[in-house]
């Protein structure tokens, strides 16, 4: 997956692959730095949240929906 998304008001481009197993998802961040992570989802016919936990401000939940 190709994704494009603004961080502190900058915009950051990543490829990334990813697996799923039960409620987890995996991914693999190849570019433009390798990075690796597991997070808790849902997902539906329309879309998919991924809820990371691991943020000192709470939960971050990043939603991709289909097209």
């Amino acid at each position: 997956m190709q994704q494009v998304g603004a961080v502190n008001g900058e915009l950051k481009r990543y490829t990334s692959t990813f697996t799923t197993m039960g409620t987890t998802i995996s991914t693999t961040d190849t570019c433009p730095a390798p990075d690796m992570g597991s997070y808790g989802f849902t997902a539906t016919a329309g879309e998919i949240r991924v809820q990371d936990t691991r943020s000192n401000f709470g939960t971050l939940e990043q939603t991709y929906t289909k097209r």
